[in-house]
């Protein structure tokens, strides 16, 4: 599953029954429901420009633009990236929405600790690519995920 430019270099990611998404390009991913959200908004590569908008027009309308084809899975890189704080309260309300109606699984991708604490069931901590404490939000130990954290 390619949802930005890089491949995995080693195993398989399962959604629903379908295996080995790693190996389907950007529009396949959206089509079996799995919606993306990027610090940098990009069309799919491998679409013209008549079929990015085909896509997008098929779509119901939704709360904000990454949830018009209401996904089974949303992933979210960094929705806090470059926004001013009056603003993040608002993306997180608009991320619990779906969650809390159980619309859909979500993956953020989030280095805002607080946000992403305040938003998880689960999570985990990655530190240079490894990751290096993951579990329920409750059952983390705050101490020992603030280490990873400082610079």
């Amino acid at each position: 599953m390619t949802t930005g430019k890089a491949r995995p270099e080693e195993g398989t990611i399962t959604f629903y029954q379908t295996t080995d998404l790693t190996r389907l390009d950007e529009a396949e991913t959206a089509e079996l429901g799995i919606g993306r959200k990027f610090q940098k908004p990009t069309v799919f590569e491998s679409h013209t420009v008549r079929d990015n908008i085909a896509l997008a027009l098929k779509a119901p309308r939704g709360l904000f633009p990454n949830l018009v084809a209401r996904p089974r899975l949303l992933v979210l890189d960094e929705p806090t990236e470059g926004i001013q704080p009056s603003i993040i309260k608002d993306i997180g309300l608009a991320i619990r929405y779906p969650r809390d109606q159980g619309a859909m699984a979500i993956l953020l991708v989030e280095q805002y600790f607080e946000f992403a604490r305040e938003l998880a069931d689960r999570f985990a901590v990655m530190d240079r690519g490894r990751v290096v404490a993951a579990g329920a939000a409750g059952a983390m130990d705050d101490a020992e995920i603030r280490r990873h954290l400082t610079v």
